[in-house]
C-alpha cells in the first residue's frame, strides 16, 4: 500500500489510490483534431510532448492523449485533515468496510490539456470549436491553492467529519458511506461541467474574464495567465510539435 497520499483505505473493500489501469476505465471522448486544410481525425487530436532523462539527458517527444480525471481526485479522499488520531481511525474503520474503488468508471471524466486547445486555435489554425469545448483543461488549477482540489478537499473532509459522528454513534452503515461519495462523485461531476461552460466564446471574444472556464478552478479563483505567458507556451509548443512532425 502506498503511502504516497497517506491513504486511510485500500484494505479490503475501499480502494482510494490509483492503479496502473485506471485510464482504461475512463471513458474514450472520441475528441478529434483537424490539422489546417484537413479532416478531422483522432490521430490529430494529440499534441507533442517532451520528457529529457534524469540519466543521460535524452530527450523523448511523445504524443499526450486526454487526460483521465479523478473526480474525487486521490489527494482528496486521502485528506483527513486536522482530526486527532481517535478521529481519523473512526473515520479508517468506516471507509474500510465499505465497497467504494476510486478507479471506477464512475469517478472518472476525460479531459483535455491546454496544450490540446492551444494545438486546435493556434497551430492548427481552426476557427470553429473543437468536441473538447465547454470543458475546462486538467492542467489549469487541479491543484492550485483556489483551484479544484482545494474545493474538493473541504467537501470530502466535512463528509469524513459527519461521518466520525456518525460512526461514533453508529448510525452509518456501509451502504450509506457508498451512497454518499457516489452522490459526490455526480455533483462534482456537474460542477466541472459548469465550470468549462464558455471556453470557444471566451478564446474568440476574450473578455477580462477569458480564462475562467478554461481553469478547474471556481470562476474568479481561476489563475490569471497575462496573454505573454500564453504566447510563450505557444511558442513552445510549435517547436515541439515542428520535432514531432505535426506542425505541417
Amino acid at each position: 500500500m502506498s503511502d504516497k497520499h497517506n491513504p486511510i483505505g485500500n484494505k479490503n473493500q475501499f480502494v482510494c489510490e490509483p492503479d496502473d489501469k485506471y485510464r482504461d476505465n475512463c471513458a474514450n471522448p472520441g475528441w478529434k483534431g483537424r490539422k489546417k486544410g484537413g479532416e478531422l481525425s483522432a490521430d490529430a487530436f494529440a499534441f507533442a510532448g517532451k520528457k529529457t532523462s534524469k540519466e543521460d539527458g535524452t530527450v523523448r517527444y511523445y504524443k499526450v492523449p486526454h487526460e483521465a480525471h479523478h473526480i474525487l481526485s486521490v489527494s482528496c479522499v486521502n485528506n483527513l485533515g486536522e482530526m486527532s488520531e481517535v478521529q481519523k481511525n473512526v473515520v479508517r474503520r468506516c471507509c474500510h468496510e465499505t465497497d467504494w474503488n476510486i478507479n471506477n468508471s464512475d469517478n472518472l471524466i476525460p479531459l483535455p490539456l491546454f496544450g490540446h486547445s492551444l494545438k486546435w486555435y493556434v497551430i492548427d489554425e481552426n476557427t470553429g470549436p473543437p468536441g473538447w469545448e465547454n470543458w475546462p483543461q486538467h492542467d489549469w488549477d487541479h491543484n492550485s491553492t483556489k483551484g479544484y482540489c482545494a474545493d474538493v478537499k473541504k467537501a470530502i473532509l466535512n463528509f469524513y467529519e459527519t461521518l466520525e459522528l456518525q460512526g461514533e454513534g453508529h448510525t452509518a452503515t456501509a451502504k450509506s458511506i457508498q451512497n454518499d461519495l457516489v452522490s459526490m462523485q455526480t455533483d462534482w461531476r456537474t460542477e466541472i461541467t459548469e465550470r468549462g461552460q464558455g471556453t470557444h466564446d471566451a478564446w474568440v471574444n476574450k473578455p477580462d474574464t477569458w480564462y475562467y472556464p478554461f481553469s478547474m478552478a471556481k470562476g474568479s479563483n481561476a489563475t490569471y495567465r497575462p496573454k505573454l505567458r500564453i504566447e510563450n507556451k505557444i511558442s513552445k509548443l510549435k517547436k515541439l510539435l515542428e520535432f514531432f512532425g505535426g506542425a505541417s
